[in-house]
């Protein structure tokens, strides 16, 4: 491998520096899924009290991650290589087998951290529209504008819904 030397090692010990930082970002980054999939779970649940108390592990669980990308950029930046994907790719194309293949863990975590990420902005997206129409037929509900509630078959009522609520 053709890596710049540490200040008092060789190219196999420098690499196996870059190896270690990029597996703590792995980590970290499984850590940080942990986190996303119990989101995930009390979304779908609607449990607001312990989501309250997640949020809070989960971005102990984030800094983690972004202070083991620190080092990770720390080490890296000895290469001399370009910052990002360009410079890695070169990086990787010389590099120890192990190194390569904790990269590769690191991109396959880190995809599925995305995924979830998406998943549960896609479910707090569900879960605040439903919210807000929800709001809006109570809100307006039985008023001229009938048109924002719903019949007892599930449809949209066209008719005003005030009644006695002893009569069916």
């Amino acid at each position: 491998m053709n890596l710049p030397t540490s200040p008092s090692g060789t190219d196999r010990e420098f690499s196996e520096r870059l190896r270690l930082c990029v597996e703590a970002c792995t980590a970290s980054a499984m850590e940080v899924a942990v986190a996303l999939e119990d989101e995930g779970r009390m979304l779908r649940e609607g449990d607001l009290d312990r989501l309250e108390s997640l949020l809070q592990d989960k971005s102990e669980r984030l800094a983690a991650l972004e202070a083991a990308e620190a080092r990770w950029r720390e080490v890296y930046s000895e290469t001399g290589l370009p910052e990002g994907r360009p410079g890695v790719r070169v990086l990787l194309r010389t590099a120890e087998p192990e190194l390569r293949r904790a990269w590769e863990r690191l991109e396959e975590q880190l995809s599925a951290v995305q995924r979830l990420n998406e998943a549960n902005g896609r479910l707090i997206q569900r879960n605040l529209s439903y919210r807000r129409r929800l709001l809006e037929i109570l809100a307006h509900g039985g008023e001229e504008d009938s048109s924002l509630t719903y019949g007892t078959d599930g449809n949209r009522a066209h008719q005003p819904l005030r009644r006695e609520i002893t009569r069916a």
